[in-house]
């Protein structure tokens, strides 16, 4: 997992050019009212659709305590003030995308309005029951931004840039600014939220292709750009001090299969507008050449899988990638396959896709129960679960607990994406059950079945020279990427500057004003926990060391224990009920508090505090469960008083 808090790095300056005595590096400037107090007396910002009614108390931050962070990233709540954007000043602060893949939340800021471009989620570990992570946003309370948040502007419908709107908004009932098909998504992912009729009513703005609207003193564009998904943009952000293009996720496709082709006169033109800054896609930055094309995965297809004449087949990609699940479907349907879709993810995807007229042909598909009865050579399957997530439709096939899919030795598994980083285990995993049955695996190693939807180093040159802009922001990408980006940018003649989350940048001075930390929320169950809270280090222990619960009976009068009415059990520590173990702590126990006293017949009768008593007692624990199996459980002490 990447690190929470990286204020103590030092910020990268980097500057383009072929002069030597140019520096490589500049420090961290302190910039000017770091730390100063916000004027309270700044309004919120006005409902901009509709009249929404009146909010309504939100106790959101004060549900639960404020946990003290790590020493590392220990501040002040004064420290963690944002300053106000001022009139002269244009500011940008990622708040994650910089340094990682994923959770892409990006401010910018000027004359006391801020409006964020995405909000997007990365996937929990798995391990400790979250289910996505996304940035810390309490940080938008504490820092006094939110009283000046105008709005969120989505890119695309992608997870790492949409997916945490719907969870995050009615903490925050900002307005959000969205293309047709990404509205759609939104919509699927409201069904059944109690707050979605007021979001859509006047909080949810629809922006045409390629629309130009306003947000506060923030002038915006989205440019139609080819990626991986439908409906991705560009974003043109216009002030009195300047313009920044936000790219958003890109690639230069001349073969989208759905969508157009990227129209290189629309960014050419922004030559002429004098950018300021480019705040670019890093994802590929360090792979030469080109991305490639959807219409080469698509050829590709038609071929492979008319050579595939025995058995079924199953094609695994992702539920958004639309142009994908197109070129796959059309090559079953020309090689004499009836195709049928698994997961709900790519059911809730296909339907936005119908609904924005975009040719998926959903009545061409059959249903489960009507392919379950094909023969196997006459069916062809399109399913979720390219990253070995346990309750996507391919890895419950794998396993063998799909509903209605059974696979048999001789079936093709067609793998038509790429492996995410930090998924490797979960999808090998999968491959060994497939392997067990049979079943023959392709992957992009094979075949042309995959193409990336972010540039490679050729086409972020391209986008260079369209552009022109006068310096190069690198984000989305982990810090290997940013690096190689702004490298790869300054042999192209380009000034860059490297940020990380939480690092304040003034796109005016074209410095790091301050950083600030930043850490990550959990959505766990119905609820965000941080991620350096209590409750993720005691799941992480009890994963790996086990428990003990003990709930102790003591003689209030006397101050003895009771053993014989106290109860003590282990979990994850021994296979039985751990008898012998038990026993022991009790042992000790006793003898801690159960002894003849000496020289004072007053002090039986005196009793400990629970704040003595529960450490000295968690500490005996312990040590009895090290030494007899060198383990280091969490221990949780519960006194009873009679």
């Amino acid at each position: 997992m990447e690190q929470d808090h990286r204020g103590s790095r030092r910020p990268r300056f980097l500057r383009g050019g072929p002069r030597k005595d140019r520096p490589q590096e500049q420090r961290q400037g302190q910039g000017q009212g770091q730390g100063q107090a916000i004027d309270a007396a700044v309004p919120a910002p006005q409902a901009q659709k509709g009249s929404p009614p009146p909010p309504r108390k939100n106790n959101f931050f004060q549900r639960r305590p404020r946990r003290e962070e790590p020493a590392k990233a220990s501040a002040t709540v004064q420290d963690q003030i944002v300053p106000v954007p001022s009139s002269d000043d244009f500011l940008f602060l990622p708040l994650g995308g910089s340094g990682e893949i994923g959770m892409n939340v990006n401010l910018y800021g000027t004359n006391k309005q801020w409006i964020i471009i995405d909000m997007g989620i990365s996937f929990g570990d798995g391990d400790s029951g979250i289910e996505f992570v996304t940035p810390n946003l309490e940080f938008l309370k504490r820092s006094n931004i939110v009283s000046y948040l105008k709005g969120v502007v989505i890119t695309h419908a992608h997870e790492d840039h949409l997916g945490g709107v719907h969870e995050i908004w009615p903490h925050f009932k900002f307005h959000v600014y969205v293309t047709k098909f990404a509205k759609e998504v939104l919509l699927n992912k409201l069904e059944g939220k109690t707050y979605k009729d007021e979001l859509v009513q006047y909080y949810l703005h629809e922006i045409p292709n390629n629309g130009k609207f306003e947000i506060g003193d923030f002038k915006l564009e989205f440019l139609d750009i080819t990626h991986s998904i439908p409906e991705s943009n560009a974003v043109l952000i216009t002030t009195p001090l300047g313009t920044i293009l936000h790219t958003g996720d890109w690639k230069v496709d001349p073969g989208p299969v759905l969508g157009q082709p990227i129209d290189p006169k629309s960014f050419q033109k922004l030559a002429d507008q004098k950018i300021m800054a480019m705040v670019c896609d890093s994802t590929n930055s360090i792979l030469p050449g080109h991305s490639g094309s959807e219409k080469e995965v698509y050829d590709s297809l038609q071929i492979l899988i008319g050579k595939i004449t025995k058995g079924r087949i199953i094609a695994s990609c992702f539920a958004s990638n639309l142009a994908r699940i197109k070129g796959l479907a059309d090559a079953g349907f020309a090689n004499g396959r009836e195709v049928c879709l698994l997961g709900r993810s790519i059911d809730r995807m296909t339907e936005a896709a119908e609904k924005c007229r975009y040719p998926i042909h959903l009545d061409q598909f059959v249903t489960e129960d009507i392919a379950r009865r094909l023969p196997p050579e006459k069916v062809m399957y399109i399913a979720t679960g390219t990253q070995g997530d346990e309750k996507a439709a391919l890895a419950r096939i794998a396993r063998g607990v799909h509903r209605s899919v059974q696979l048999s030795s001789g079936d093709t598994v067609i793998m038509s994406s790429k492996i995410i980083p930090g998924n490797e285990r979960r999808v090998n995993i999968m491959f060994n059950d497939l392997s067990r049955i049979g079943v023959n695996i392709i992957t992009e190693k094979q075949e042309k079945v995959h193409v990336s939807g972010h540039p490679y180093q050729e086409d972020l040159k391209q986008m260079y020279a369209w552009v022109k802009p006068e310096y190069l922001i690198p984000v989305h990408g982990e810090m290997l990427h940013l690096v190689e980006h702004a490298k790869f940018a300054r042999k192209q003649g380009l000034r860059t500057l490297i940020p990380e989350n939480g690092m304040l940048i003034s796109l005016v001075r074209k410095k790091i004003l301050r950083s600030y930390s930043i850490s990550r929320w959990g959505f766990d169950g119905n609820r965000f926990i941080d991620m350096i809270s209590s409750i993720i280090k005691d799941r992480d222990v009890m994963g790996k060391q086990g428990c003990v619960f003990a709930t102790l009976v003591m003689d209030k009068k006397h101050n003895h224990f009771l053993p014989d009415q106290s109860i003590i059990s282990v979990h994850g520590l021994t296979e039985d009920s751990g008898e012998d173990l038990v026993l022991k702590i009790k042992n000790t126990i006793n003898n801690l508090y159960n002894k003849p006293t000496v020289g004072d017949d007053d002090s039986a009768g005196k009793l400990e505090s629970e704040a003595v008593r529960t450490p000295k007692v968690r500490d005996r624990i312990s040590n009895i469960v090290r030494a007899n199996i060198a383990k280091m459980p969490l221990i949780s002490v519960h006194w009873i008083y009679v």
